[in-house]
């Protein structure tokens, strides 16, 4: 494993680091947006991608976590 490693060094450099964005592009997202439940998105990202369908249910939540509404100045935080 070691020489597959010392041999792909410039590929595992470049492949690591997309991999990890990618994986958790739900939590990147999350606080890109200012949701509300980072950590829980976090959290349950970093368990949920053993399962793909349970890793998209974790991007869905992360974009339409919560919205923010403006009335009359105030705004106000609406949980979908």
């Amino acid at each position: 494993m070691s020489a597959f490693i010392t041999e792909h060094k410039t590929l595992l450099m470049i492949l690591l680091p997309i991999f990890l964005v990618g994986y958790f592009l739900p939590t990147i997202i999350s606080f890109v947006l200012k949701g509300e439940q980072k950590s829980k998105i976090f959290f349950a990202n970093l368990i949920s991608g053993i399962s793909w369908f349970a890793w998209f249910s974790v991007l869905f939540w992360a974009i339409r976590g919560s919205k923010s509404v403006s009335n009359n100045n105030d705004e106000k935080t609406i949980a979908e």
